[in-house]
């Protein structure tokens, strides 16, 4: 009994650790996609944590997940951010 405890220990371990790596891949290609409809270029970015006042948003909870990022457009360099929810469209502040 004490195995198969351990085995399902270790899959939903996987399965948690596998849903975080494809939800921060689906982010980072969203912020692509964003830089690249504005016509900018992503130079950095990393998602941000906290609950309340992380950047331009007053409150976060628990399944929305917010990254900074940085680019280029113009020539000139700003920062941006978005929060994403499990559903839904992303807030974006650019």
């Amino acid at each position: 009994m004490e195995l198969k405890a351990i085995l399902y220990l270790i899959l939903a371990i996987a399965i948690v650790v596998g849903g975080t790596v494809i939800m921060r891949r689906r982010h980072n290609r969203l912020i692509e996609k964003k830089m690249d409809s504005l016509g900018g270029v992503l130079v950095s970015g990393n998602a941000q944590f906290g609950f309340y006042n992380v950047g331009p948003y007053k409150w976060v909870a628990r399944h929305q997940t917010v990254y900074k990022f940085e680019y280029t457009l113009d020539g000139e360099t700003k920062n941006g951010w978005v929060k994403f929810n499990l559903w839904g469209e992303p807030d974006w502040r650019i």
